[in-house]
């Protein structure tokens, strides 16, 4: 038979096998197939937005191909006027702008050769005009070889998106196989901004796995994380400086903007198309949906995308600011959900409360937060989905597992104790609110053993069918009473009951809980009587009840086959002599010393006598469980207890006619004290017998059981 030992074991088995398999899985899952990329790109992108500062860019400035642009300004098939390009150019020039950044394709000749010379002619007296070109792994288009001569550099502007295509990242440098065998690199639009604004040389240094270097010790370096660039948007266009290019090619605009800094002249018209989702545009609200509502609606860019001249921007500004996010390596991401799985434990405890298992895991969830958003503060970026994932899966296995072996545990306790105990002790043995331990143990119980005095007698009077019916009806009664009293029972002997209290839950006040059951028995016996008379044979019933305090052993005992949850010891055995007794002295309910001592004063007890049980040497005080001070009838039966101790002393004392004089003095007031009865009888026999006086020690011993 499976004991609650070896089913806690069975789930410490179940709980650390599932553990180690979510673990794995989970690592395995984002190691190899890396099935979070889609939730981890959109933490990603809550971070970015929450820790964007929004802070106003100081060396770049945006020249936008706006509304007012479109409608003032001259375009041929696509492409603006290359003459009002140059003016712009030229203006930027006269301003003293560092560096001037066309995001915008030269790829067939104008229709006017006089304006291809005219832009060309401005690029080189501005000395610092950077191209874009095409550098995919398909083809390369480069600018148009007029403009290849007069520009300061050009770098590719292809931008893959994600595979949630929200644009994230830029290459730094794209490779291309050259005709003498060797690789010729491209730098990026951003990259090339960046390296000629920095005045860094064109020479690399790929020595580091983790990171390269661009310029020579020369002229200097600047340190830049390998493979690409998570582009770092510190919010959206706005953080940057804005003219209209209509502005600038009229020359209308302050100089002092501009000055010694680097501008972007790009489109933000939506027939452009040139738009990209970002980490921080995602999240803001399309406008579009508002103009249903509202008379005009100011619309900048695309609602929740960004030009692509400003994506540009965010990059550069993230080279120049050195602002780089570090992704942490996969690694370091893998000890993460392995400690997760450490921390997730707790998880697993048995007997965990939901609300406990629920803060726990709500705990867990947001420590991975705050570390992940501490993190990204200082520009490291931790993967924190398999993370996630793992915690939220240890959470539903546990509670899954716990589901699952609550009910067996439930099942077997209540297998093994649910004929035994009340319905309360029952719950909280399957709540673990009480040890349910199937071992042997030592500990002090309080024992009661009940029974029916001559009911052999009447059984044979009342016949089998009456017999089961008056037992059924006595024991319907007479078990709740001792479940009611957290009481255990151990059996049913024939007419008899043997219960214990202290296990298998705890009890400070097991004796008190006894003696409150065996009052509670007698009256309910005697109410039984008046209230039943109809049954056949339940007036002739009488009790007799004796309790017993001391060490036992308690637990299951038998068989792997068959266990019972039972008590074994001296006390057990003194317990059942106890109940006998009651027949010698008349009485109803007899306790040993050991138990009295532990009862508070709102009992009523009486000593009877000191006996030597059979079998027993040392001999043991017992007393009569009268009732209780709060009975009505208290004041009798403490005048009672007075009359006969005071009889009692003197008989312990052998002062015979003394002691012969108050038991009838106690008879008189009442003449049906079976105790004073018996002492009398004794007395007398004493009397008749004087030479029994010089062996006599007041101390009864017992020849039968």
């Amino acid at each position: 038979m499976l004991t609650v030992k070896e089913l806690a074991k069975k789930r410490k088995t179940a709980s650390i096998v599932c553990a180690c398999f979510i673990s794995l899985s989970v690592s395995a899952l984002y190691y190899y197939f890396n099935l979070f990329n889609y939730v981890d790109l959109f933490l990603y992108d809550l971070n970015s937005k929450f820790h964007a500062g929004y802070q106003q860019s100081e060396e770049i400035v945006l020249v936008l191909i706006d509304e007012k642009s479109a409608r003032e300004l001259t375009k041929y098939r696509r492409n603006w006027s290359r003459w009002e390009l140059s003016e712009a150019v030229a203006h930027l020039s006269e301003a003293r702008a560092a560096i001037i950044a066309l995001d915008m394709f030269f790829l067939t000749p104008s229709s006017d050769p006089e304006e291809d010379k005219a832009l060309a002619s401005a690029m080189e007296q501005a000395g610092n005009v950077v191209l874009t070109r095409i550098a995919s792994n398909h083809s390369e288009i480069k600018p148009l070889a007029i403009y290849q001569d007069v520009m300061l550099g050009d770098g590719f502007i292809d931008m893959p998106l994600d595979i949630d295509n929200v644009l994230r990242r830029v290459r730094f440098l794209q490779a291309k196989p050259t005709a003498e065998g060797g690789m010729e690199l491209i730098p990026s639009f951003a990259l090339e901004i960046a390296r000629a604004y920095l005045n860094l040389d064109f020479l690399f240094d790929f020595s580091s796995q983790d990171h390269f270097l661009i310029g020579s010790p020369e002229s200097g370096q600047l340190r830049l994380p390998y493979p690409d660039l998570l582009i770092n948007f510190d919010g959206n266009d706005d953080i940057f400086k804005q003219l209209s290019y209509y502005d600038v090619v009229k020359g209308s605009f302050d100089p002092a903007i501009v000055k010694d800094k680097i501008v972007l002249i790009g489109t933000t018209l939506i027939a452009d198309r040139d738009f990209f989702e970002t980490p921080v545009t995602r999240f803001q609200t399309d406008t579009q949906k508002f103009l249903d509502r509202f008379k005009e609606v100011v619309v900048t860019g695309s609602g929740g995308r960004e030009p692509g001249v400003a994506c540009h921007a965010h990059a550069v500004n993230t080279i120049l600011k050195k602002s780089f996010i570090t992704r942490i390596k996969t690694e370091f991401v893998l000890t993460a959900v392995f400690l997760a799985t450490v921390c997730c434990s707790v998880f697993y405890l048995p007997n965990i409360n939901i609300l406990r298992l629920a803060l726990c895991y709500i705990s867990l969830l947001s420590l991975v937060i705050a570390i992940q958003a501490t993190l990204f503060s200082y520009r490291f970026w931790l993967e924190t989905a398999p993370v996630f994932s793992v915690i939220s899966l240890h959470f539903f296995a546990a509670l899954f597992i716990e589901r699952l072996f609550e009910r067996r545990k439930s099942s077997l306790i209540t297998s093994m104790f649910g004929r035994y105990v009340s319905e309360t002790v029952a719950k909280r043995l399957v709540k673990g609110e009480i040890d349910s331990s199937m071992q042997g143990k030592r500990s002090e119980l309080t024992i009661l053993f009940s029974d029916l005095r001559s009911f052999t007698t009447l059984s044979e009077k009342l016949g089998a069918q009456q017999t089961s019916t008056l037992l059924n009806f006595y024991f319907s009664n007479m078990l709740p009473i001792v479940f009611k009293h957290n009481g255990t029972l151990d059996k049913l002997i024939g007419d008899g009951i043997m219960a214990f209290w202290g296990a298998p839950e705890p009890q400070n006040d097991h004796a008190s809980k006894a003696a409150f059951a065996a009052l509670n028995m007698l009256k309910k016996l005697e109410l039984m009587k008046v209230e039943h008379a109809e049954i056949e044979g339940i007036k002739g019933l009488r009790l007799g009840i004796g309790l017993n305090t001391g060490e036992v052993t308690v637990g299951n005992m038998g068989s792997q086959e068959f266990l019972d949850y039972t008590v074994i010891g001296d006390p057990v055995n003194l317990a059942s002599r106890t109940e006998s007794i009651n027949k010698v002295y008349g009485t109803n309910i007899l306790i040993t010393d050991h138990t009295r001592r532990l009862l508070t004063d709102e009992f009523i007890t009486r000593e009877i006598d000191t006996v030597q049980v059979k079998g027993k040497t040392e001999p043991v005080v017992i007393f009569e469980l009268m009732g209780l001070r709060t009975d009505t009838e208290a004041a009798m039966l403490l005048h009672k207890k007075e009359l006969f101790e005071n009889a009692l002393m003197a008989y312990k004392s052998k002062e015979i006619t003394s002691a012969h004089q108050r038991f009838e003095e106690t008879l008189v007031t009442f003449p049906q004290d079976p105790p004073s009865l018996f002492y009398l009888k004794r007395l007398n026999e004493i009397m008749t017998n004087p030479d029994y006086l010089g062996t006599w020690k007041a101390i009864t011993v017992m020849e039968s059981k």
